[in-house]
C-alpha cells in the first residue's frame, strides 16, 4: 500500500505543493467538523498496478483541506471522515471542490469545480441505487476459481427470486436507471463529461449481467437454471474499453470462469484463461485481464506456470501499469518459492507471550492467516479440527496469525468457536496488505503458507481441501 500524507492549508496552497505524477485537485471545507482530525482519500489502483493508494490529511481551523492526487483512469474513489465513507467519481486532470457538513456525511455534499456535475449527479443516482461500501458485509460464493460476491440486498432478493421473476426484477432496474441517466443527459446535454457517462452507462449496464451471472451460476442448481437463462450474455458486450469500472471488471472474471468450465475446466486456469482473453478482448480490456491472471497465477500454488507468459505479457504490453503489477506478483512469486526463506516474525499470543517463527525451527509450520470477519476463514478452521491432533501429536504447528482490526474481535472468536483449544493464536494488529501481511504478500484472505523444518516454504497441495494439506503435511513432517 502506497500512502501520502498531505498536511496542508488551503490558504498557503502553491504549486510547490504538487507531487510530480498529482493530476487531480481536490479542495474543501468541512463544517461541524468536531474532533476528527484526519480526512482520507483513497484510489483503489489494485486493477492497474496492485496498490491501494492512500492519501491523509487534516482540516485547517476554519475546516478548509485539500489534496493533490493521482488518478489514472476514470473511476470512483473512496473519501473517508471519521468512521463515514463515501463516494466520488473522477477522472485524470479533474478538479473538485466539496462542501460537507459533519453531521450529514457523506450525505448532503456540495460540490463545484471541474468535476463538480458528475458528483452531484452521482449522489443522486447512488440514493436511489445505494452500494455497499463496507466489503465486511459482502456475501462470497465461489464457482470453480472466482469468488463471486454479493450485497447484503442482492443476496436476499436472489434467495427469494425463481430465474424469471428475478431476470423482470434486474431488466426493471436496468431500465429505471437507464432512463434516469437519458433524462439527465438529455436535459442538460453539456453537464456531465464524456468519460463520467461512459462509466454511468457501463456502471448501468454490468451491474445488470454481473448479477445475473451470479445468480444463474450460483443458484443453478438451487433454482433448476437452464441454459437459455444465460441469453443476457448475447446481448452483453465483452470488450470495451472502460476498465475503471468495478462491475465490468468482475463481469469479465466470472464471465471468463464459465467460459472455463464450459469448454470442460481442463489444465491450469489461469493459463487457460489467460489464451481464452485473446479471442474475445482487445487493447485495454485484454491487457487488464491478462494482467490479471498473470497476478493470480503468481499467486497460486503452482507459480512458475505463469513464467513463459509473463515474458510474453510485459514484451508486448503497451500498458505500463499493468507490467508494474505483474512484475510485483513475479517477484512475491520468487520469494514465497519452494525453498525460500520464510520471513521471520514476532507476534503475541492470546496468553501475551511473544511467539516468533524462528522458535519454530525443526518443526513443521502451517501458517494460516485468517480474521473473525472472515467467513471462508472460519469454515475452513473449523474443517481443520478433525486433522489438526493427530499432525499435533506428530510435532506438526498450526500457527493461525489473525489479521483482524480489533483484539478484542479476535479473542472473541477464538472463544466463541473454540479454536484456543489447540494450535498457536497469533495477533498481527495490522491490515490486509501492511505488516506482516505485506511480509508474507498477503492480498486476500484466507491465505496459508507450508514452512519445512528448516523454515523455509514449502510447496502447497495442488488441491485446497483439508486432506490434501494434511497429506502434504505430513510428508512434509517426515523428511529429514
Amino acid at each position: 500500500m502506497r500512502i501520502a500524507v498531505f498536511y496542508t492549508l488551503l490558504a498557503f496552497l502553491s504549486p510547490l505543493c504538487l507531487q510530480a505524477e498529482a493530476n487531480v485537485f481536490i479542495s474543501g471545507k468541512i463544517s461541524n467538523g468536531g474532533q476528527v482530525q484526519k480526512i482520507e482519500i483513497t484510489v483503489n489502483e489494485k486493477y492497474l498496478t496492485g496498490d491501494l493508494t492512500s492519501y491523509t490529511g487534516s482540516p485547517d481551523r476554519e475546516g478548509h483541506f485539500a489534496f493533490n492526487i493521482d488518478v489514472r483512469e476514470p473511476q470512483l474513489i473512496s473519501i473517508r471522515y471519521g468512521n463515514k465513507r463515501g463516494v466520488l467519481f473522477l477522472e485524470p486532470n479533474d478538479t473538485l471542490h466539496i462542501e460537507l457538513n459533519a453531521l450529514q456525511f457523506p450525505k448532503g455534499m456540495q460540490f463545484g469545480g471541474k468535476a463538480g456535475k458528475n458528483n452531484a449527479y452521482l449522489g443522486s443516482y447512488y440514493e436511489k441505487f445505494p452500494p455497499e461500501l463496507n466489503q465486511f458485509k459482502l456475501k462470497q460464493y465461489q464457482t470453480g476459481n472466482y469468488w463471486y460476491v454479493n450485497t447484503p440486498d442482492m443476496d436476499k432478493l436472489m434467495l427469494m427470486s425463481i430465474p424469471e421473476t428475478f431476470r423482470e426484477k434486474m431488466d426493471q432496474r436496468k431500465q429505471e436507471a437507464q432512463s434516469i441517466l437519458d433524462f439527465q443527459i438529455e436535459r442538460y446535454p453539456d453537464h456531465l463529461s464524456s468519460n463520467f457517462k461512459e462509466f454511468l452507462n457501463t456502471e448501468i449496464l454490468y451491474d445488470w449481467a454481473y448479477h445475473l451471472l451470479l445468480y444463474g451460476v450460483v443458484f443453478k442448481n438451487k433454482y433448476g437454471v437452464t441454459e437459455e437463462y444465460f441469453s443476457f450474455l448475447q446481448e452483453t458486450p465483452i470488450d470495451i474499453p472502460t476498465i475503471g469500472n468495478y462491475w465490468y471488471r468482475e463481469f469479465l472474471k466470472g464471465y471468463f470462469e464459465r467460459l472455463f468450465i464450459s469448454k470442460g475446466g481442463v489444465g491450469v486456469p489461469e493459463l487457460e484463461k489467460f489464451k481464452l482473453a485473446q479471442e474475445f478482448l482487445s487493447d485495454k480490456a485484454l491487457f487488464y485481464y491478462q494482467s490479471e491472471m498473470i497476478a493470480k497465477g503468481f499467486r497460486s500454488n503452482e507459480p512458475m506456470n505463469m513464467v513463459g507468459k509473463y515474458f510474453d505479457f510485459t514484451s508486448s504490453n503497451p500498458y505500463p501499469y499493468f507490467s508494474e503489477k505483474a512484475a510485483a506478483n513475479f517477484e512475491d512469486a520468487v520469494k514465497f518459492a519452494n525453498g525460500s526463506p520464510a520471513p521471520d516474525f514476532s507476534l503475541t499470543d492470546a496468553g501475551g507471550n511473544l511467539i516468533a517463527l524462528d522458535q519454530l525451527r525443526g518443526n513443521v509450520v502451517y501458517l494460516n492467516f485468517w480474521a473473525s470477519w472472515c467467513k471462508p476463514c472460519i469454515q475452513k478452521m473449523e474443517n481443520f479440527k478433525s486433522i489438526q491432533p493427530a499432525l499435533e501429536k506428530k510435532g506438526v504447528k498450526f500457527v493461525n496469525i489473525s489479521l483482524d482490526k480489533s483484539k478484542e474481535a479476535w479473542a472473541s472468536s477464538l472463544n466463541r468457536y473454540n479454536f484456543n483449544s489447540s494450535g498457536i493464536h497469533l495477533f498481527a494488529n495490522s491490515e490486509i496488505e501492511s505488516g506482516i501481511a505485506a511480509e508474507y504478500g498477503v492480498k486476500i484472505l484466507p491465505q496459508y503458507y507450508l514452512v519445512n523444518k528448516d523454515g523455509a516454504f514449502a510447496t502447497k497441495p495442488k488441491e485446497k481441501d483439508v486432506l490434501a494439506i494434511s497429506q502434504a503435511l505430513d510428508q512434509l513432517n517426515n523428511q529429514n
